[in-house]
């Protein structure tokens, strides 16, 4: 068994197999997301009482977690935010080993079938493009209310006093971060550690997304999961961008040149983030800035953001392009991911035949 383990071909096979899933799940990603949006269409409001996504069921875990443990005591609030980031990451990892086990016993058919089910279930590049198309289309018809409902959606920053320019902004920088996060990182993971190492990234990014703050309340509660999630994203954030910067040479209207210079200039180095003591996440800021200077405009800035009672204010600005966005901006943004994504598969694909 373990010669077997060990052996190239073996491996080979794996990777092979897991790039075929990956396929398989950008496919059953924009199925789902058609499905889903007919069922809200024919079945809401009473759909969401009826279909619990996995994340949601991991995200009501972190809740009970949270309100059990964040309290003073003998021990600090950190340990406390440490024991149970640690523990359901763990729990999360041993829950897709057992599941890669599970379907690889059932053979090739089933965990190329299964494992896209699965995959596609935890990416959300589909929904995010529709998020995005849909605060395209509202300034587009010039509902400034409506693109701020729909942004709402994607950000966590005050979004009922944006402005136009603003708006489209924000959906740019959600876009360029998200495609990481939401797509990117969850199909990277899977190719190289499973469906382990997918479950384990996406319970990483749900707990930084709901304990991952500043302010009294998770400031060292949820250190830990911000800490996390830092370093979980550090590669796949960098070759997103590397994507963003390569799509740009092969779509009118955007430059790949000028995506490498703004991203030299103003993506924080790992060297910064340690001088500034994590005040700056390391890794958002990579393909923000790869995409602002694809598309020639700026993006970031001070945004403020209100949580259980809390307001702070943080970010700075990306980008020496125009500093006015719209909705061609975030047309021309959509097509660029979605030709950076089959980029970066390419790439992930490449890694994979040079490892091997």
């Amino acid at each position: 068994m373990a010669e077997k383990i060990f052996a190239e071909e073996f491996w080979t096979t794996v990777l092979s197999l897991r790039l075929l899933v990956c396929l398989g799940a950008l496919a059953a990603d924009r199925l789902f997301e058609t499905i889903h949006e007919q069922a809200k269409v024919s079945f809401a409001p009473r759909l969401n009482h009826v279909v619990l996504h996995p994340v949601a069921l991991f995200g009501s875990l972190v809740e009970r977690a949270e309100r059990r443990f964040n309290r003073a005591g003998f021990v600090s609030r950190f340990w406390r935010g440490a024991f149970v980031c640690g523990g359901l990451v763990a729990a999360a990892f041993v829950a897709g080993f057992l599941t890669d086990r599970l379907l690889a016993e059932g053979g090739r058919a089933l965990s190329l079938v299964g494992g896209s089910v699965v995959c596609g279930v935890l990416i959300a590049h589909a929904s995010l493009d529709r998020h995005v198309g849909c605060v395209e289309a509202a300034l587009r018809k010039g509902d400034l209310a409506g693109a701020r409902g729909w942004l709402s959606h994607l950000v966590g920053r005050e979004t009922l006093a944006l402005p136009k320019d603003r708006v489209a902004r924000a959906a740019l920088e959600s876009l360029s971060e998200n495609c990481s996060d939401a797509t990117l990182a969850p199909l990277f993971y899977y190719i190289f550690c499973g469906l382990g190492g997918l479950f384990a990234y996406k319970a990483i990014n749900t707990l930084d997304s709901m304990i991952g703050y500043r302010g009294a309340r998770f400031g060292l509660f949820g250190r830990v999961a911000a800490r996390l999630d830092d370093v979980a994203n550090l590669l796949p954030s960098r070759l997103t961008a590397w994507s963003f910067g390569n799509a740009a040479f092969l779509l009118r209207g955007c430059s790949g040149r000028n995506a490498f210079r703004v991203l030299q200039r103003d993506a924080l180095s790992l060297r910064s983030w340690g001088r500034e003591g994590f005040v700056d996440s390391p890794n958002a800021s990579h393909p923000e800035a790869a995409l602002a200077g694809a598309l020639g405009v700026r993006v970031g800035g001070v945004r403020e953001y209100r949580l259980h009672g809390e307001v702070w204010r943080a970010g700075r600005e990306i980008g020496d392009g125009r500093k006015h966005c719209g909705w061609r901006d975030l047309q021309r943004a959509r097509r660029l991911v979605e030709i950076a994504v089959w980029l970066e598969f390419g790439i992930l694909a490449l890694l994979c035949g040079t490892w091997w």
